[in-house]
């Protein structure tokens, strides 16, 4: 039943990823997930049994985003200059960004803003281009960041633009 969604502001949702110095590539993604963490458990022997204690460091699974590709492959070219950056710099932490996920409703309205510290691009999945599609569907370029953690700005009024 549709009026049992209205409540969802998720539904219809875009995003937009904005990553530093590349303010004029449009990174919109069509479907990304927010990373899961883990904070693991040390067990230890206490009074004849073993208590898990909370671990002290956090783990973070892989921002992995589905892009919006355009036309020219600028999103895909640019990660991929990126990607041979950092693979040849001598100080490759100097290429790690913030980058900043922007979610949205579907009414357009900006709905939660996460930022991701010290990322990096490691994975680019392949493009493809198949000429013998009548309708081909939407092309998406899929990335991979591994980044040291990720928080939610709680202050909406985050700057960002819907697409």
């Amino acid at each position: 039943m549709a009026a049992n969604n209205r409540y969802n502001n998720m539904d219809n949702q875009a995003g937009v990823l904005v990553i530093p110095f590349e303010s004029d590539v449009n990174y919109a993604i069509q479907r990304t997930m927010l990373p899961a963490v883990r904070l693991l458990p040390i067990d230890t022997p206490y009074q004849n049994g073993i208590a898990a204690f909370s671990g002290e460091t956090p783990t973070y699974d892989r921002l992995v985003v589905d892009f919006l590709a355009d036309e020219n492959n600028e999103v895909r070219d640019r990660l991929h200059e990126w990607m041979r950056e950092t693979m040849m710099s001598n100080t490759p932490m100097k290429t790690w960004r913030d980058l900043t996920l922007h979610l949205y409703t579907k009414n357009s309205t900006l709905h939660k803003t996460y930022i991701f510290v010290g990322a990096h691009v490691t994975d680019l999945e392949q493009l493809s281009f198949d000429t013998s599609v009548v309708e081909p569907d939407v092309q998406v370029c899929s990335a991979t960041f591994a980044y040291q953690y990720y928080y939610r700005v709680w202050d909406n009024n985050a700057t960002g633009s819907n697409p």
